[in-house]
C-alpha cells in the first residue's frame, strides 16, 4: 500500500472531489437537444388520450395541424397544475396547442381534463416515456415550438409562465399564422 504525507492525501482528496464535481456539472448541465436548435419532430404513431373511454385511435405525425405547440404533462405533475390555466387562456385565443401526456395512469389523465378543462387539439399518451425521450425530454413540463415544416424550433423547459410564453412563443406564433384576408394588400 502507497503511503502518502498529509499535504499528498489533501490534494488527491481535493483532485477526486474536482473531478467528481465537474463530472456532475457535465451531467446536469448537458443539453442532448439544446433548446433552440431546430430539429425535426421524430416520427411517430401512437394512441390519442380519449375522455369518453373509448378504445383509443392510433394517430401519426400526418395528423398535426402546424405550427402548434407541443406541451408535455401528466396528472401527478404539480409543476403542470400551474401552467394549466395559461394553456387553457392560449388555446382560447386560438392558439393551436398537442399534449403529450407523459407516463401517467390513463384514467388519471382523462379526470384531469374533465376537472381543469382540455386545452389539447389532442393529447397523444407516452405511457412508458419512449417518445419522451425522443424528445431529449429532461421533465415534465415541456414545451416546444413545432413550425409548419414539422421542425421543434423552440424549447421550453419547466413550467410554461407568460413571461416564457412572451419570451419564446408569442412572436413565433404570431409570424406563422397567415394573413387575414382583410389584412392582404390591395
Amino acid at each position: 500500500m502507497f503511503k502518502f504525507g498529509y499535504k499528498t492525501n489533501v490534494l488527491i482528496i481535493g483532485l477526486i472531489v474536482f473531478i467528481l464535481g465537474l463530472s456532475f456539472s457535465i451531467i446536469l448541465f448537458y443539453e442532448p437537444t439544446p433548446p433552440n436548435r431546430e430539429i425535426h419532430l421524430p416520427r411517430f404513431a401512437m394512441p390519442v388520450l380519449t375522455s369518453d373511454g373509448e378504445d383509443p385511435r392510433l394517430v401519426d405525425n400526418s395528423h398535426l395541424k402546424l405550427p402548434a405547440l407541443l406541451n408535455i404533462w401528466a396528472s401527478w405533475c404539480v409543476s403542470c397544475r400551474y401552467e394549466h390555466p395559461l394553456l387553457m387562456g392560449l388555446a382560447q385565443d386560438g392558439v393551436r396547442i398537442y399534449g403529450l401526456n407523459y407516463q401517467d395512469e390513463i384514467d388519471d389523465a382523462r379526470t384531469w381534463l374533465k376537472d381543469k378543462g382540455d386545452p389539447y387539439v389532442l393529447s397523444i399518451v407516452d405511457r412508458r416515456g419512449l417518445f419522451g425521450a425522443e424528445l431529449g425530454l429532461y421533465g415534465v413540463p415541456e414545451t416546444y415550438f413545432i413550425s409548419a415544416e414539422g421542425r421543434i424550433v423552440k424549447r421550453h423547459i419547466g413550467t410554461l409562465t407568460r413571461q416564457a410564453w412572451e419570451e419564446k412563443f408569442a412572436s413565433l406564433w404570431a409570424q406563422a399564422q397567415p394573413l387575414d384576408a382583410s389584412d392582404e394588400p390591395n
